[in-house]
C-alpha cells in the first residue's frame, strides 16, 4: 500500500501487515529477500541501445546504494531465455527443455538478494529499482537453507 506522509508528502510505503511507524528493534534479526526483476524478452529487444543503458545505469547506482548500507547479499543480470535449460520429472526421469519457451511471456531478468529487517524494507528498496511498463518486482523472503 502506498500511503503519503503528510508532512514532507513524500510516499511512505507499508506493506499489509506491519506498521510504517515501527523501526526494526535492537537484536531483530534481518531476514534476506529476493527481488525478482521480470519482463518481456521481446519489449526488450526493441528498446534503443539508449535506453537500456540508461536503465543499466539506474540498476548500478541502486546496487551500489545498496552496497553502501550494507543490504546487498547478490546480484545477478541473466543471460536471454534462450540460453536457459529446464529441467522437469517425467515418470521419475529428468526431461530437459531448451529455450526459449513459447508458453512463457514473462521471464525473470535479473535478480537482487538483499538483507532488510523487513518485508516493508525490501519494497522500498525494490521500489527505487528501474523498471519498464511491461515489467515487475516480484519481492519475497528467502529461506535459509
Amino acid at each position: 500500500m502506498l500511503m503519503t506522509n503528510s508532512r514532507n508528502r513524500r510516499p511512505t510505503i507499508v506493506v499489509e501487515g506491519e506498521r510504517a511507524d515501527h523501526p526494526p528493534r535492537k537484536g531483530e534479526n534481518a531476514v534476506k529477500y529476493i527481488l525478482l526483476i521480470s519482463g518481456n524478452e521481446q519489449s526488450l529487444a526493441r528498446r534503443s541501445e539508449g535506453e537500456v543503458k540508461q536503465v543499466v545505469g539506474q540498476h548500478m547506482k541502486v546496487a551500489q546504494d545498496l552496497r553502501t548500507a550494507g543490504k546487498m547479499v547478490a546480484a545477478e543480470r541473466l543471460r536471454p531465455q534462450a540460453e536457459a535449460t529446464r529441467i522437469r520429472m517425467k515418470a521419475g526421469q529428468p526431461q530437459l527443455t531448451d529455450g526459449p519457451f513459447a508458453e512463457t511471456k514473462e521471464v525473470i531478468g535479473g535478480f537482487y538478494l538483499i538483507d532488510c529487517a523487513s518485508k516493508a524494507e525490501a519494497v522500498e528498496w525494490a521500489s527505487k529499482l528501474p523498471i519498464y511498463d511491461d515489467g515487475f518486482i516480484e519481492v519475497r523472503p528467502v529461506w535459509e537453507m
